[in-house]
């Protein structure tokens, strides 16, 4: 069915609108529904040129169609709004098929490149793919699990990369993020995300030989001590850290369970700070953000931090 336009459209032109229950707001639903309509009205009917709108005071819809690449064009006063039996005052908002494709492009170009925790795997990064629309994915199975033999493998997977995209954004979880900083890629990454990361290595192995009731006199004599919490200490482990301080510059945004065991609130805080990183910390979050209610705190943090980014 075909209605007629709401504002002054050519004749190669195309109005798009939507509505959506409040019961699924926040899911995505709309803007991926736009850009497939964009796509299609781009792709297939070759026309140059797509308008939506809003009612004055409808945020939402704004932040929808903004994150959608549309641009506010002009502002008509005394809208009949046929739905609600009323006037209103509509913004309209309007996106090329050039500025479309120049969107698309830079996405293309774009590799999320996602490095998991112990014990996870590349797949996990998949979960992110819907808060980078059009981009590539890469994650990376890391077969070591050693700083010094994983960086060689990240440098790897992120040399590779590079040959193949402009940009790569990282999302990386827990010792992930560790094994990421350290293996020297700053210069390539343009932003990165943090989940649970662990960010001082050093603390947590001295805490850890807290944990085991041992000392580090002990490790450096025996080398490798097993522990009842699974986790053996390594003498090579902890010199390697001491010896490769992290050095990050890189746009970076966090996200932290305030209950966190293995890195504490003092400590990515500090991070943060030196490193100039924005910190988002879940009330009552685990290192292991796994509740409904935790998993809701990273899309919610994913959604935020990627529209500020944009």
């Amino acid at each position: 069915m075909t209605l007629p336009s709401h504002t002054r459209v050519g004749e190669d032109e195309i109005e798009i609108g939507y509505w959506i229950g409040v019961d699924f707001w926040g899911n995505g639903y709309i803007p991926e529904a736009v850009r497939r309509m964009q796509r299609h009205v781009f792709e297939d009917l070759g026309c140059s040129a797509m308008w939506c709108g809003y009612y004055d005071g409808n945020s939402k819809s704004k932040r929808c169609q903004e994150k959608c690449g549309f641009v506010f064009h002009h502002t008509e006063a005394d809208k009949p709004c046929a739905l609600m039996g009323d006037v209103r005052t509509e913004h309209f908002t309007r996106i090329t098929k050039k500025d479309w494709e120049q969107r698309v492009q830079k996405a293309r170009n774009t590799v999320i490149f996602y490095v998991h925790g112990k014990g996870g795997n590349a797949e996990e990064g998949e979960y992110y793919r819907r808060f980078f629309p059009e981009c590539n994915l890469y994650g990376l199975d890391y077969k070591t699990n050693t700083p010094w033999e994983t960086r060689e493998e990240i440098r790897a997977a992120v040399e590779m990369l590079t040959k193949k995209y402009s940009d790569i954004i990282l999302v990386a979880g827990s010792v992930g993020a560790f094994f990421a900083m350290n293996a020297g890629i700053e210069n390539a990454i343009k932003k990165a995300y943090f989940i649970s990361p662990i960010v001082n290595m050093e603390k947590l192995i001295v805490d850890m030989i807290g944990w085991a009731n041992t000392t580090e006199e002990k490790l450096e004599e025996k080398e490798i001590i097993e522990t009842d919490f699974g986790e053996p200490l390594s003498w090579k482990y902890l010199s390697y850290v001491r010896d490769n301080p992290i050095h990050w510059d890189v746009p970076t945004e966090i996200i932290y369970g305030e209950r966190d065991n293995l890195t504490s609130l003092e400590t990515v805080s500090a991070f943060a700070n030196q490193h100039d990183v924005r910190l988002t910390i879940v009330e009552n979050g685990e290192h292991w953000l796994h509740t409904e209610e935790q998993i809701k705190a990273i899309d919610d943090w994913m959604k935020r931090t990627t529209k500020e980014n944009n």
